[in-house]
């Protein structure tokens, strides 16, 4: 199941420099984050396998718009990629474990607008096996959480596949309002646009609280 598409997408695979500058992104605390259930951390090295399997996911990585990757090592440029992002205020990416359960069951990100300071992209990828369990769902709710009330976000796009009926689903019941469909040029897949906004989002989370609660670490 994934919602990625045209922004940063978490099974993304692109070059990258060869020497990450991981100092920088030491410097400023990646912002790991806990619900009920998973556990939103930094991408490490130990997580490229699990991110391989998914990778080569075809029906999967379709959905997601991801290129399958030809080796495992792909995965280190992928790690690259995420690091050196967050390092340049680019994006987010958190990896997602199931607490105590299972590591590294996909990943999630917010791509910052290179023109609005307001605005993000979500986008999220989970494992085969943890699908229709209500996970993305739930690293989506706290992602948005962290958008909205810690980093003074105005409003969150998503994208995701026509056919993508599960991800479809979530974007709706977390309050995103459809705002138009294209067709992906990379790969002419017909999709879908959303939106939420920082207003809409504040609203929900004031009528329910409970529903949004999570805590950062």
């Amino acid at each position: 199941m994934g919602s990625s598409r045209r922004y940063m997408s978490a099974g993304a695979i692109a070059s990258a420099p060869p020497e990450v500058e991981y100092a920088v992104m030491k410097a400023v605390r990646f912002p790991k984050l806990v619900t009920p259930r998973l556990l939103l951390h930094a991408p490490s090295e130990r997580d490229i396998p699990a991110w391989f399997a998914r990778a080569t996911d075809v029906e999967a990585a379709s959905l997601a718009g991801d290129p399958v990757p030809d080796d495992i090592s792909s995965g280190e440029r992928w790690l690259a990629r995420s690091r050196q992002r967050f390092a340049d205020g680019q994006a987010i990416q958190w990896s997602i474990d199931r607490t105590k359960i299972s590591d590294a069951i996909g990943t999630i990100t917010l791509s910052f607008s290179a023109t609005d300071a307001n605005a993000a992209a979500l986008g999220f990828v989970l494992a085969r096996a943890h699908w229709g369990l209500g996970l993305g769902s739930e690293a989506a709710r706290e992602i948005l959480r962290y958008g909205f009330e810690i980093l003074a976000l105005e409003q969150v796009e998503a994208e995701a596949a026509a056919r993508n009926s599960a991800s479809l689903r979530i974007l709706v019941k977390l309050g995103f309002r459809h705002i138009g469909s294209f067709i992906d040029e990379s790969d002419g897949e017909p999709c879908e646009r959303f939106v939420l906004v920082g207003g809409k989002w504040r609203r929900d989370r004031d009528s329910n609280p409970d529903g949004l609660s999570a805590s950062a670490l």
